[in-house]
């Protein structure tokens, strides 16, 4: 009879804990993730997708979002709040269609954020990083990302598009369950004298006293990379500045 392969222990930093070992089951797949593209990516990343219980996981489907069964009054008035604003020098139809229509790799990809993959529960698509497909900007297509944090810490993060209101203008992002942040972000996007602002909020609670000081800090510039991304490969030019 031939022994199971484990997996080399990786460790799961979450309210000071550190996670036990996890064993992977054979064959070609992690849960819905191809078993190599899986090895492939970053020690955090694979030690926060087994701490979801990805590796189990037969479908997208069966992801979680932080805020399930939180009303939008429990959300904001129990959750931390950070707020900030950037401004590009480009109409809001312009500002909204590179938001809404660029490949959303460019904006979770540079400065300080590296891609690692996207899905949508419409379709149960994984879209990887050199995968020929593009993510549709839509309610829920996800992104898992590996975040550098003031150049020294690396987490993994996942966040969905939880809303897109194109009568509203806004987008919405929220933080997917399991992590050591939850909660959502919103995008407002207004025009003022022929230029776009876009008002940043963001609700979350973090696990960890620590890691909820540091988190406002570290997530403007996260942001400010994020918008920045945007901004290059949306061809919205240079007079983008972020405040806040």
């Amino acid at each position: 009879m031939s022994t199971p392969t484990t997996r080399p222990e990786v460790a799961v930093v979450s309210g000071g804990t550190i996670s036990s070992q996890h064993q992977l089951p054979n064959g070609p797949k992690v849960g819905f993730l191809d078993a190599d593209y899986f090895r492939g990516l970053s020690a955090p990343m694979r030690a926060r997708l087994e701490h979801v219980g990805v590796p189990n996981m037969r479908s997208v489907a069966e992801l979680r979002l932080s805020t399930e069964g939180m009303t939008e009054g429990e959300l904001e008035s129990a959750f931390d709040y950070h707020d900030m604003s950037v401004e590009h020098g480009a109409p809001l139809d312009v500002v909204w269609t590179a938001y809404t229509s660029t490949d959303p790799r460019a904006g979770w990809d540079g400065d300080g954020i590296a891609y690692a993959f996207a899905y949508s529960r419409a379709t149960k698509a994984l879209y990887l990083r050199a995968s020929d497909g593009v993510p549709p900007q839509q309610e829920g297509t996800g992104f898992y990302l590996d975040l550098k944090v003031f150049g020294l810490f690396e987490m993994a993060v996942g966040v969905e598009i939880s809303r897109v209101d194109a009568l509203a203008k806004v987008i919405e992002f929220t933080y997917l369950a399991g992590g050591n942040t939850r909660g959502r972000q919103r995008m407002s996007f207004r025009e003022v004298g022929g230029e776009t602002v876009i008002r940043h909020e963001t609700w979350f609670r973090c696990e960890g006293r620590i890691r909820g000081w540091l988190y406002p800090a570290g997530h403007a510039r996260t942001v400010a990379a994020f918008h920045g991304n945007v901004a290059r490969a949306g061809g919205l030019g240079l007079g983008s500045k972020a405040r806040g």
